[in-house]
């Protein structure tokens, strides 16, 4: 969700992106993961659950597996925060586009 509402907050001369959701559990392996992050040479995981014990950690970890001679920045990980979910401030909680957009950047560094 905090993904494509963060492309207004990139500049002008962005770089082209690959937006894929993968549904949850993807293959082990899913071939248009690894096939876009060889061409990119980059990885930003964007999910709700918590960073830590998160599925993103395990995407990750795939990522970093099959792809590590082709990546030319840290993979970036933006998720929920470590904390109990709050449901009053639930949307506090997600990712947001302005987390999302400075993960970007930051992958986008060279």
């Amino acid at each position: 969700m905090g993904s494509a509402r963060a492309r207004p907050g990139l500049p002008r001369q962005r770089p082209s992106a690959v937006v894929g959701a993968r549904p949850w559990p993807c293959p082990p392996g899913d071939p248009g993961l690894v096939a876009s992050v060889q061409r990119t040479g980059r990885c930003v995981i964007v999910h709700e659950a918590t960073r830590f014990g998160g599925f993103g950690g395990e995407l990750a970890a795939l990522v970093q597996e099959r792809c590590f001679f082709y990546l030319k920045s840290p993979i970036e990980r933006v998720a929920g925060w470590d904390t109990p979910y709050p449901h009053a401030f639930e949307w506090d909680y997600f990712p947001g586009p302005g987390r999302v957009v400075a993960a970007l950047r930051r992958a986008m560094e060279d």
